[in-house]
């Protein structure tokens, strides 16, 4: 992200400005708005807004909520995901069983930030990571 000192305004910033808008203006909609003016303008913006739409979807409870303290990544989740299969070269491909189902899209799309390095893996995956190799170790150690 550029730190600029000029009026320009930063990427991230436009990025939540249209975003925000784009949410408010199409939150009744039971589908993404693809031709509101704000989505074509996030489209554009391209890969380099990859990691703010993941961190928007990352941020929204599993359950699609979002709580007070939230507030300020509200953004449309389902304009998020629309804008990711389209934007991302390597997007990840959904199992036809779980089409249209927000916890499986946003499980999804997370790991999938994680492993391409957008996001930063949540301190429980650490954990249950170093448990996972700490049991194969100590079953090795038994084998031995």
């Amino acid at each position: 992200m550029k730190n600029l000192q000029t009026n320009e305004v930063s990427l991230r910033d436009q990025y939540r400005e249209r975003m925000n808008r784009f949410a408010h203006q199409t939150a009744i909609m039971s589908l993404v708005q693809a031709k509101h003016p704000d989505y074509q303008a996030l489209l554009v913006m391209g890969e380099p807004i990859i990691p703010f739409l993941l961190e928007d979807i990352q941020a929204q409870n599993p359950d699609g909520s979002w709580s007070e303290t939230q507030e300020e990544y509200w953004s449309s989740f389902w304009g998020a995901i629309s804008l990711l299969w389209v934007i991302a070269d390597n997007a990840p491909i959904l199992p036809e069983k779980d089409r249209g189902m927000l916890r499986p899209i946003r499980k999804l799309w997370i790991d999938w930030g994680i492993e391409e390095g957008y996001l930063v893996p949540p301190p429980t995956m650490y954990l249950k990571i170093k448990r996972t190799l700490l049991k194969l170790f100590i079953k090795g150690l038994e084998n031995v």
